[in-house]
């Protein structure tokens, strides 16, 4: 029987944030977690503890989990009575997985008379309930709306972004995205330390360079969508020139030049198939 709003499994770090920010917009909210220890500081905020998975799925007409990977959703999904208790209820999951093993849980919650909600988080737990804050869902519509203010709770932009894995994908792109630039500044600014200049001098500014790279992705994505690479701004040969500099100089001072490098021979890439003079945008078709 529903007793409660909503029902969090899994109690990590991530797991106990998005259970108390759920608490504390005045949710009915159940918990349960295999280690049951980590489910105790929330009863006193008013968590209810559910004894088995299945009675916290029970308890609720929407189930979040947000677990280290699918390996251990899987295990979770396995155990006695979370079947039966699936049926009729909406179920997201927040681990992070492949798109096949998303693909797989999906059409196995379905099978069991539930809803299936693929999702990812765009933050780390400080983050949680923040109006900015993104977490993105793929699946049905209708049940997106259904929960669509309980959900806005731990993320206020959080948004539908298609059916079936697409959650998934547009998930591992972002963070591919994110780490990709967090490691091109540690990059740099080890560059900056060995050259013996300061890391203020270098931070300062990286708000302008970051306001650049926002300017080319946007013109990158309309080349893309309009399959428009000509090069009215900066070509691939300019850039394998430049670049290579670049990453020169990182090395000459011992630091390693690895994402620097890899940007270079993208562009590299891009040229031997005859893009050179087009734009930039053009690594796109290499790499792909």
């Amino acid at each position: 029987m529903e007793t409660t709003d909503v029902t969090m499994i899994g109690l990590g770090n991530m797991g106990s944030c998005l259970a108390r920010t759920f608490l504390e917009s005045g949710l009915r909210v159940t918990v349960w977690n295999r280690t049951a220890a980590k489910a105790e500081p929330l009863t006193g905020q008013g968590a209810q503890v559910a004894a088995t998975a299945a009675e916290a799925i029970g308890a609720s007409p929407l189930t979040v989990m947000n677990v280290l990977n699918y390996e251990g959703a899987n295990e979770i999904l396995a155990l006695d009575g979370v079947d039966a208790a699936l049926a009729g209820r909406t179920f997201a999951n927040l681990s992070t997985g492949s798109v096949e093993e998303s693909e797989r849980q999906g059409e196995w919650v379905t099978a069991q008379g539930g809803v299936y909600l693929d999702g990812g988080i765009l933050a780390y737990p400080r983050d949680i309930g923040g109006e900015d804050t993104v977490i993105i869902y793929s699946g049905p519509e209708d049940a997106f709306e259904a929960h669509r203010e309980v959900l806005a709770k731990v993320a206020g932009s959080q948004r539908l972004v298609g059916d079936g894995a697409a959650a998934t994908v547009v998930y591992l792109a972002l963070w591919s995205y994110y780490f990709s630039a967090l490691g091109g500044f540690y990059e740099a600014a080890a560059f900056v330390d060995a050259a013996g200049v300061s890391i203020e001098s270098f931070h300062g500014l990286v708000p302008n360079m970051t306001e650049r790279m926002l300017g080319g992705i946007d013109d990158g994505a309309r080349r893309i969508a309009a399959d428009d690479y000509s090069g009215d701004q900066a070509s691939v040969d300019i850039h394998v020139d430049g670049v290579s500099i670049v990453a020169a100089e990182i090395r000459k001072v011992g630091v390693s030049a690895n994402l620097t490098e890899a940007f270079v021979e993208y562009c590299r890439e891009a040229k031997a198939a005859g893009d050179g003079q087009n734009d930039i945008a053009s690594i796109f078709k290499a790499i792909k």
